[in-house]
């Protein structure tokens, strides 16, 4: 499984980049590489779906998140993992952010109606060419964050497809490895913006014009050298 290869990226690097702590491996140290080189490929999408979603909860307003890292260092080793709301708004308003710590900002009029987390035994994930597309299918199981409702198993099927150039940052951060030796790590990030598409259980991504969607495909690699 990906945790027996996986380490967290530096805080550093993830305030420097802007995204979320992401799970990469240690591949190129399974390679004879130093255990500090890494790479990793990364899909997310966060929506705003309006409608009922039967069986799964309740409220008018959905908003929900789904990521999946990929190993290009180990094919067919993924994790995939995501979220999901429930809120009951008035027509035309929107609910507050997804994660948004109840009771925490602006009063809204919407109410809260319930969460379910996303995880996955297994997934099938691609990623084309030059960061064009991504694609992760698979069982999840939607688990209530309050612990009051039965998980539910949904089908996910989602497809992204880049709609922008490539954006490239990169950076250096000084450390030290296992040994206390000064080292250099050398992070590049590249990122396209995309549109998303397909399902998960019952919600439609980008099938309405009332949907909301952010998407976007990305890499990340880590080279290490002797400062």
């Amino acid at each position: 499984m990906l945790k027996n290869l996986r380490r967290v990226t530096t805080v550093a690097a993830v305030a420097v980049l802007g995204v979320a702590p992401a799970i990469v491996s240690t591949s190129a140290a399974h390679a004879g590489g130093a255990p500090d080189h890494y790479q990793f490929f990364h899909a997310e999408t966060q929506w705003l779906d309006h409608g009922p979603v039967p069986g799964l909860l309740k409220g008018n307003v959905h908003r929900g998140a789904l990521q999946t890292v990929s190993d290009p260092g180990h094919p067919g080793v993924s994790e995939t993992t995501g979220s999901l709301e429930a809120w009951t708004c008035p027509t035309g308003v929107e609910p507050p952010p997804l994660n948004t710590p109840r009771g925490v900002g602006q009063a809204t009029p919407c109410t809260f109606t319930g969460s379910r987390t996303l995880t996955f035994r297994s997934t099938a994930v691609t990623f084309g060419r030059a960061l064009s597309t991504a694609h992760v299918s698979g069982v999840a199981i939607a688990r209530d964050a309050s612990g009051h409702q039965q998980p539910v198993r949904l089908r996910v099927d989602v497809s992204w497809r880049a709609t922008a150039p490539a954006e490239r940052k990169s950076f250096v951060l000084p450390g030290e490895d296992e040994n206390g030796n000064a080292v250099i790590h050398r992070v590049t990030r590249v990122t396209r913006d995309s549109n998303v598409s397909g399902h998960v259980g019952a919600i439609g991504l980008g099938d309405e014009p009332s949907d909301v969607t952010t998407s976007e495909i990305s890499t990340q690699r880590q080279v290490t050298r002797p400062a």
